[in-house]
């Protein structure tokens, strides 16, 4: 019998945030003196300017405040005062760190308001609508390796404040509106001749705004009974079952995470012979007693749990 299990690699990523619930404006926290960027070895071509009159005055007001290129940004109404903010991401003084900076409307202020640690290379923001309400999260990374931290940034009265501060993980808005937060393990795969956990894992779990911060969707754990009281519940085993038709195991283990903002994580673990277990789990939208799950989302490995955050949670 070929063995369930195999030893990947994969990215991550890492995150050194703003102070939380502190804010910072150009008079807590001054632009740093910053050599100007090494010269390039070759010519790169020119980058566009942004299309947008106000996206083009900020960018060019924060990478003169800067002295910097900025390596990516976002250009946004952040506090529905109808002008634009922007935040943009450079690189600091040493070339595998990098800072975020802040340019208000006016162009009055522009400063840094996330810095990294060194060897924290990359740095992506994403906008957040949390009811209604427009954040931005700074998710850093490294370039090889296998942790992740994030900072969620919001504007109140002008003032730049942290929501959410230096976080396990890193965060994304789905299509469907759903605020995701991606964690990490080594938890994919269980190789019982070496007693070894295997398997590099990108695991979601849900986050949502709340008052002043930021907090996560608890999963309870269901019973088989109370599972199977969903209408469709035997649906969705089959469909699960018809999807690992080719897969190579003896048992299959369920067990269920039910978030209350209507999202069933179904973990689906597959036995062999030998002892080895490959984890995984499947991710659908429940409503009142009736899963939905057409399509069938792809089976995503690791191992499920209550809680996989450090914020407060809620269930």
């Amino acid at each position: 019998m070929k063995r369930l299990l195999a030893l990947t690699c994969s990215f991550a990523f890492l995150l050194v945030g703003c102070a939380a619930g502190h804010a910072v404006s150009s008079s807590a926290q001054s632009a740093p003196a910053v050599s100007p960027a090494p010269a390039p070895t070759a010519s790169p071509l020119p980058r566009p300017t942004p299309d947008d009159p106000d996206e083009a005055r900020l960018l060019a007001a924060v990478e003169e405040a800067s002295g910097r290129e900025m390596l990516n940004h976002i250009c946004l109404d952040l506090d529905g005062d109808g002008a634009k903010e922007l935040f943009g991401v450079c690189g600091a003084s040493d070339p595998h760190s990098n800072m975020v900076w802040y340019c208000g409307g006016d162009t009055a202020e522009c400063s840094v308001v996330c810095r990294a640690e060194p060897e924290l290379d990359v740095c992506t923001l994403e906008v957040l609508n949390a009811d209604g309400e427009n954040h931005v999260a700074v998710n850093r990374h490294v370039g090889m390796g296998t942790t992740a931290f994030f900072s969620i940034l919001a504007l109140r009265d002008g003032e730049v404040v942290c929501l959410a501060d230096n976080q396990p993980g890193n965060v994304r808005m789905t299509d469907a509106g759903d605020i995701v937060l991606y964690v990490e393990s080594y938890d994919g795969a269980y190789q019982a001749a070496d007693d070894l956990m295997l398997l590099h894992t990108v695991k979601g779990t849900y986050i949502f705004f709340y008052g002043e911060t930021y907090k996560e969707y608890g999963a309870t754990e269901l019973t088989e009974e109370e599972f199977s009281q969903f209408k469709n519940a035997g649906d969705l085993k089959a469909a699960i079952e018809h999807d690992l038709r080719f897969d190579d195991y003896d048992r299959l283990e369920y067990r269920y995470f039910l978030r209350s903002n209507g999202i069933l994580q179904v973990q689906c673990d597959l036995h062999d012979d030998a002892g080895n277990i490959s984890f995984g789990y499947y991710t659908v939208r429940w409503k009142g007693d009736e899963l939905e799950f057409s399509p069938l989302s792809d089976r995503e490995p690791g191992q499920m749990a209550a809680s996989l955050s450090t914020l407060d949670v809620v269930y």
